[in-house]
């Protein structure tokens, strides 16, 4: 027992550090400093957490895979859950043809030079109309590099298009930047899912998904992946979701 506790508390310092698995020698060298036991013993107590659902293995291909349930990917059953589920959702998104806004790059320009009284670089019409045309994009990079304006280009294209928009950040200052910048109101993400503290709950989910088109977090690399999950299942089928960060 005490040898199986000792694998759980190892997986679980693993995913404090950011990690949504472990691998199988790691946890046994981990666990073996830890408690100061024989690997015989360890290998026991990871067998009965296996059997008993405690953790999840999940086979790999590459240098870390292997054949054998001891080779894979380890998981606490609740970060398998929820990654598993993540990536289930995100499939069920992605295999929904988008409802264009429009794709002629001359009106598009037109529409954001009237509306924002800028112009945009190649590189930001490029990722402007990739985003349009995608149902679910991911805008990244550094400081600088343009991702406030492109956000405020979306917005405009979206809007003129009479798309219903949701904007969110993880945090109370991340959101009240966005609002700031954009302009409009832009809430946090518990607070868009309408988190219930009575129940520790979200009252958005898929039975009862947002009210939007178009949903734009941003800080996205700020989220976690229990919380990117809870948000993702409340997008209704037929939105956008825009990842920034």
């Amino acid at each position: 027992m005490r040898a199986e506790a000792g694998i759980l508390h190892a997986l679980e310092k693993h995913c404090d550090e950011g990690h949504v698995y472990g691998l199988y020698e790691d946890l046994i060298e981990r666990s073996q400093e830890l408690l100061g036991v024989e690997q015989g013993i360890l290998e026991k107590a990871f067998d009965n957490l296996l059997a008993s659902r405690e953790i999840v293995v999940e086979a790999v291909e590459g240098p870390h895979g292997s054949d054998c349930e001891r080779g894979g990917c380890v998981y606490l059953k609740s970060f398998y859950a929820v990654e598993k589920g993540l990536a289930n959702r995100l499939k069920a998104l992605l295999s929904i043809p988008v409802k264009n806004p429009g794709d002629r790059l001359d009106d598009i320009r037109r529409l954001v030079q009237k509306r924002l009284a800028v112009g945009l670089s190649e590189e930001q019409e490029a990722a402007l109309k990739t985003t349009l045309n995608s149902k679910v994009s991911i805008v990244t990079g550094g400081p600088g590099t343009g991702k406030t304006t492109l956000v405020r280009a979306m917005l405009a294209v979206f809007e003129g298009a009479g798309k219903r928009i949701l904007l969110a950040a993880p945090t109370g200052r991340a959101a009240k930047r966005l609002s700031e910048v954009t302009d409009r109101e832009a809430k946090t993400i518990h607070r868009l899912l309408a988190f219930n503290f009575k129940t520790g709950g979200f009252q958005k989910n898929e039975e009862n998904p947002l009210d939007a088109d178009v949903i734009i977090v941003d800080e996205a690399s700020m989220v976690d992946v229990f919380l990117m999950y809870h948000l993702v299942k409340a997008v209704p089928a037929t939105a956008v979701l825009v990842l920034v960060g």
